[in-house]
């Protein structure tokens, strides 16, 4: 994608870093009075949400937190509200410039100068260094969040440098200071793992995250016009084995959630390089760019609902205009339609509210082409993703995703072969999604975890066995085909569980309602315990289950076997991230025991049933 962009081509197209301007400074009043009212408005409120913000401290023990008990939380919300609160500020005050928000955003930007780190505490160990409680005050790993920082701070000293020179010199001077010392030299200099060099492990969200963030530092603040040069050309590799992480169909295998932070980094980066190189260097219409954005509206259920496999709440607000950019950008009319979409959900959809400086700032001039965009999203009634084995399908009010694949996957769950069903846009059978991240989440320990596993999927279990975490556990090959009055799915899926399992083929049919056929075949004679995870309290009723959904009640029948026992079990997460994307305190689990035998082949039929 990037052969072409090489040394010479940077050394005849990088812009000097005295003509490259990301942003209007503070001083173009006549290019920030220029935007549109409704940005003003909105942008100079939020910046006086923050003016008596009482700016808490970022305590060492709370730091600690992560290392003491697992928890990520306390720390990182002040840390993330920190930097919300400046870039709001700084924004408010670019649109008013009449010197209100000033005193507090150099409260704001002087605390962030002087944190010990900048480095989250779950990614303190990350690049080799010593796992502690407390980061090293000399050098820390650079992780997301330090180089978003990193980002945050050279925006903020391009765009309102001179302007804060005037209160003090010492200001921009210190801001600059730090930035170079914490992000853009240790960038120059060294290697990070999230680049790809020497990496045995698998890229993933981090490559394009820290590429998009680290570029637009060092392009902005970079001390010589070789350094600038040669750490563009450095990102273009990163960013070239991030693609290679891609099949053709542009499918992101952490889930439609990462997708802001995966393909979405990656088109900021592009976005970066664009502008940089006055135009010149342009991969926005490459057929694998526009499918890696084309992902996210091929995820769409409803509402605020997306096909939440991976480590993905099942209700999302992705960045309205970062859609429509990213499709106005590739020349996808169907991603302007759903940026667009998004965008009229909700008056405040329109705006995105990010800790990420880059998304914050290029929705300021992307919201007038949104709301006059004029065409309208209309999902597919299938959309396939072969390199990932997942399946998205539309038959009237009934939304179908599954899913293949392998369990070694980013954010991986054990759920190969799992699928969720909804009805006129509300959740029946589902995947639960994921807690709020926590030491586990990312440690040996990750399927420990109750969300992690197949038996909180709508999966079987054999003899007691649920899947296998790991690459090698994977489904034997996916089929998806347009039916005449519907869809259908298959899967092999019996190299999902560790052992003996001999075969199981999940086939899946699409129409009037959802048929689910399960056959297997066992080494030696076991029980098979099959799980629905729901939304809503199931029923058991005359030959079946009544399954609740707010979209219509559905009617949960069997043939080709008798079940010896099924059971509910109440699911109380008591977890804010996972509550709060359900709307809901509690989730089911229905599970239907089938004899011990060496073979199965049971039928599962779904019927959406009437008012009554």
């Amino acid at each position: 994608m990037f052969e072409r962009f090489d040394d010479d081509f940077m050394a005849e197209h990088l812009l000097p870093a005295q003509h490259f301007m990301l942003y209007p400074p503070y001083e173009d009043r006549e290019a920030w009075d220029a935007l549109e009212e409704p940005v003003k408005v909105e942008m100079v409120r939020r910046g006086e949400s923050w003016l008596e913000y009482p700016w808490p401290s970022l305590l060492a023990s709370r730091y600690m937190d992560f290392m003491r008990t697992g928890n990520r939380s306390r720390y990182e919300k002040d840390y993330f509200d920190r930097r919300t609160a400046v870039i709001d500020l700084m924004i408010a005050e670019c649109v008013e410039g009449r010197g209100r928000f000033l005193d507090a955003l150099v409260n704001g930007a002087w605390l962030i100068c002087e944190e010990t780190s900048w480095t989250l505490p779950a990614h303190g160990s990350h690049d080799g260094f010593v796992p502690d409680a407390l980061p090293d005050a000399v050098d820390s790993p650079r992780d997301l969040f330090a180089c978003e920082t990193g980002a945050l701070m050279a925006v903020l000293y391009a765009v309102m440098g001179q302007r804060l020179s005037q209160m003090s010199r010492r200001l921009p001077l210190r801001i600059r200071e730090e930035t170079l010392r914490r992000i853009v030299r240790p960038a120059c200099r060294s290697y990070s793992f999230w680049m790809g060099i020497d990496f045995e492990g698998q890229l993933n969200n981090w490559a394009a995250w820290c590429a998009s963030t680290t570029l637009a530092a060092v392009l902005l603040l970079g001390e010589t016009e070789g350094i600038r040069r040669q750490y563009a050309r450095q990102m273009l590799m990163t960013l070239e084995r991030f693609a290679g992480i891609y099949g053709d169909d542009g499918g992101c295998d952490e889930g439609p959630a990462y997708w802001s932070r995966a393909a979405a980094t990656f088109f900021d980066a592009l976005t970066l390089l664009h502008k940089a190189t006055g135009g010149a260097l342009d991969v926005f219409h490459d057929p694998k760019v526009r499918a890696m954005g084309l992902y996210l509206p091929k995820m769409y259920i409803g509402g605020n609902w997306f096909v939440d496999f991976a480590d993905c709440a099942a209700s999302l607000t992705p960045a309205a205009d970062l859609v429509y950019r990213y499709g106005s950008a590739t020349g996808a009319e169907e991603m302007m339609d759903f940026g667009a979409h998004l965008a009229r959900l909700s008056p405040d959809r329109a705006f995105s509210h990010t800790y990420c400086v880059l998304s914050a700032m290029e929705q300021l001039w992307a919201y007038g082409p949104m709301m006059a965009h004029k065409g309208r999203f209309e999902p597919h009634s299938l959309d396939f993703f072969p390199d990932i084995e997942v399946l998205v399908a539309r038959q009237g009010a009934l939304t179908l995703a599954a899913k293949g694949g392998h369990n070694g996957e980013n954010h991986n769950h054990n759920d190969v072969a799992s699928f969720i069903l909804y009805r006129a846009g509300e959740p029946a059978i589902i995947d639960a999604g994921t807690l709020t991240y926590s030491r586990k989440t990312f440690s040996p320990q990750r399927y420990e975890i109750w969300t992690m596993s197949s038996s909180f999927h709508t999966l079987p279990d054999f003899g007691g066995q649920a899947q296998s975490p790991g690459e090698a556990y994977r489904s034997g090959g996916v089929t998806a085909t347009q039916l005449e009055d519907g869809v259908g799915f298959a899967i092999e899926a019996a190299g999902a569980w560790r052992s003996g399992v001999l075969r199981y083929r999940r086939e899946l049919t699409l129409s009037d309602g959802l048929t689910c056929r399960d056959y297997y075949e066992l080494d030696t004679p076991q029980a098979a315990v099959f799980h629905f995870l729901l939304a809503e309290e199931p029923r058991p009723v005359s030959g079946g289950w009544r399954v609740g959904c707010r979209g219509g009640d559905l009617l949960l029948t069997m043939k080709g076997a008798r079940p010896s026992a099924s059971t509910v079990d109440v699911i109380y997460p008591e977890d804010e991230t996972m509550n709060g994307a359900w709307g809901r305190d509690r989730l089911y689990r229905l599970n239907i025991t089938l004899p011990a035998n060496k073979t199965g082949d049971v039928t599962w039929r779904l019927k959406p049933l009437g008012d009554e």
